[in-house]
């Protein structure tokens, strides 16, 4: 059945439009207010607030069907994107993510092997430790202005990662953040960082440049 808070955002969503197809789609509940559907190797998910935490006990009910999960659109309405939630999730090429979510959770797109890129929004106040750990095809990464802390792992073994814009807001990067990001060649450390944690480059046999102004 469709979920009672959402049933509006559902309506008027140009991928529901068409139930007949919808309906013999993977798809389901996932927690209160979240809504997901596979079709045509899009994984969309509707909902409304806080979406759920998985965990290596209990995966994101779509995980049975990472293989086919190509394209991942969060439609409007979310304001986190729970840990774990695409990890594993290989085939990923792309994945849209609405302005108004604030936060990232653990592994949320751990081993996204296929991830190249990804539009952080500026909303975004919090992403969770190794969020994007071994996403090695993962080329370059801007970080929104509210991020106070990279926390540890965020990109360990990122290995194809060339560049990363770290904001003015970042106070602290965390244990390991960029472990073993080889092919990163230059970093900027802005001026508000006061704590640069171990290992946080280590492994960057690549890096050649580092500026700071810290």
């Amino acid at each position: 059945s469709i979920l009672t808070n959402t049933v509006n955002l559902y309506g008027t969503a140009d991928q529901w439009k068409d139930f007949t197809n919808i309906i013999s789609s993977p798809g389901g509940a996932c927690g209160d207010d979240f809504f997901w559907v596979l079709r045509d190797s899009v994984l969309n998910i509707f909902g409304i607030d806080t979406m759920p935490e998985y965990d290596y006990n209990d995966y994101a009910p779509w995980y049975s069907h990472k293989d086919s999960i190509v394209h991942v659109v969060l439609n409007d309405g979310a304001t986190t994107i729970g840990g774990w939630a695409f990890y594993g999730c290989s085939e990923i090429t792309t994945v849209t993510i609405p302005n108004g979510v604030t936060a990232i959770g653990e592994r949320t797109f751990a081993e996204c092997s296929k991830l190249t890129s990804i539009d952080i929004p500026e909303t975004a106040e919090n992403i969770g430790n190794r969020a994007f750990s071994r996403c090695s095809g993962l080329t370059s990464v801007t970080l929104p202005v509210g991020i106070t802390t990279i926390e540890s792992n965020t990109f360990e073994h990122c290995s194809s990662l060339t560049s990363v814009s770290i904001p003015d807001s970042v106070i602290t990067i965390g244990e390991g953040a960029f472990y073993f990001c080889s092919g990163l060649t230059s970093v900027t450390i802005p001026e508000n960082v006061v704590n640069i944690s171990t290992h946080a480059f280590a492994g960057c046999s690549g890096l050649v440049s580092i500026t700071c102004y810290a």
